[in-house]
């Protein structure tokens, strides 16, 4: 899960990548003398930083279905303001530009479900997180420069582009955490609870019945994911009766044939669909006794995929 990309901080998240053409004008407007010429950059800074700020939230705000071509559009529009207030204007919203560039692509990591209209393969997630990473590498080193030229070189306004090189520093962290998403989504996750089966954030629950939800809880609850037919039916039986207890219990200490127990046959069932539901999402799979006759002592275990990051909810 994000830090940042939360559908309740996406004004916020709007506005503190805006900021950058804001900063930038004020640092160009500081080391201009000419009263005129300062107050006209600070307007320009403040102009972009609005575009930009409205831009950011109709991306975030648009729909999944014409996502890719706003996108483009909003994109284009940002950078073409910026680099022509660069050429029209002053070099250094030049800054602002390359800046803008990575907020785009780290936004295009938020959103790679609506790009690729599903979940990225794997192979391509992988490609985003070494792009991801070169890009983080980058970034940093661009600030550590700009860093140098304003403490060691004195640049005009210093204190105001030191603010420009903080926010900087905001979008490389906002890159961190595209970055630990992006690793995140190479692996399933895969949770449960008393009410609630999900796989990726998805709500599987009314594919499963109770006595299925109980069954899985109880693997859960399990450090070896291990339980046999008894602990089931103490489960589902809200407490063992002394009779069963007492039938479990010869079973188990005669080996007696598992298909004898007039349960058994019940739990077995249960167990299948629970298998066929894991296996048909790719999040594991249930492994019997390899001897039969032992089934009813060592009962299953549930085996999670190594892609797959299990985890139980209260």
């Amino acid at each position: 899960m994000s830090l940042f990309y939360r559908k309740n901080t996406r004004p916020l998240f709007a506005l503190l990548l805006s900021l950058a053409p804001f900063f930038a004008g004020i640092a160009i407007s500081s080391a201009l003398n000419n009263e005129n010429n300062s107050s006209l950059y600070f307007s320009v800074g403040i102009c972009l930083s609005v575009f930009q700020c409205a831009a950011y939230l109709f991306v975030l705000h648009i729909s999944s279905k014409r996502f890719v071509v706003y996108f483009l559009i909003c994109g284009f529009l940002i950078l073409f303001g910026q680099i022509s207030v660069g050429f029209l204007f002053d070099k250094s919203f030049f800054k602002v530009a390359f800046i803008t560039l990575g907020q785009l692509y780290i936004l295009s990591l938020y959103r790679s479900k609506d790009i690729y209209k599903e979940s990225p393969s794997k192979d391509i997630t992988r490609f985003l997180i070494l792009t991801t990473s070169l890009w983080i590498i980058a970034a940093m080193i661009w600030m550590l420069m700009l860093g140098y030229n304003i403490i060691f070189r004195k640049m005009p306004g210093a204190s105001y582009w030191m603010l420009f090189n903080l926010n900087s520093a905001f979008n490389i962290l906002i890159g961190i955490d595209a970055l630990l998403v992006l690793f995140q989504s190479l692996h399933t996750r895969f949770s449960i609870s008393d009410n609630k089966v999900a796989i990726n954030g998805i709500d599987y629950t009314p594919l499963l019945s109770k006595n299925d939800r109980d069954i899985l809880m109880l693997f859960a609850k399990e450090k070896s994911h291990r339980i046999n037919c008894s602990a089931i039916l103490q489960k589902q039986t809200d407490g063992m009766s002394d009779e069963n207890r007492e039938i479990c219990a010869s079973c188990i200490e005669t080996r007696q044939k598992a298909t004898l127990c007039k349960h058994y046959k019940r739990i077995y069932n249960q167990i299948n669909k629970i298998k066929k539901f894991l296996e048909t999402m790719r999040v594991g799979t249930i492994l019997s006794s390899q001897n039969k006759m032992d089934i009813t002592k060592d009962g299953w275990t549930l085996h999670v995929f190594e892609n797959v990051r299990f985890s139980l909810e209260k």
